[in-house]
């Protein structure tokens, strides 16, 4: 009897099979990986916004009076004295952000208000969410 050399075309066909389900696991893995970490880099943006904002504030000397404890940074038609209004780009022009990627609006605006916090208040700033997509 003659030996028998190479595979068969349904060994090749399991072994084609098994490769492509592995296949597929590991993109789908390294797909929601890569969200994750678009995420991250995404809020990490926002926070470095929010510092970069404050800076501008202390580094011009800007001096805002308390807002009252119910205002609203995500709407605040009312006490106009209490915040002020950044664009990104401002930030960019001023070197305290970078976004060399282009991640972040350029035209989205940061609210930097003094917020009252019981006996003692601070400088915060609020980005509104997707303006670093």
């Amino acid at each position: 009897m003659k030996q028998k050399k190479g595979f068969t075309l349904v060994e090749v066909l399991v072994v084609l099979g098994i490769l492509a389900i592995l296949m597929t696991l590991s993109a789908t893995s390294v797909i929601s990986i890569m969200r994750k970490n678009d995420d991250k880099l995404k809020n990490e943006m926002e926070k470095n916004l929010k510092e970069a904002a404050i800076a501008y504030m202390e580094e011009k000397k800007i001096i805002l009076k308390k807002c009252s404890n119910n205002f609203d940074p995500a709407n605040p038609n009312t006490e106009t004295s209490c915040y002020k209004k950044l664009t990104v780009q401002e930030l960019i022009n001023s070197g305290l952000f970078t976004d060399e990627a282009g991640y972040c609006k350029k035209e989205e605006n940061i609210l930097i208000y003094r917020a009252n916090e019981n006996e003692y208040t601070e400088l915060r700033a609020y980005v509104k969410e997707g303006t670093c997509d």
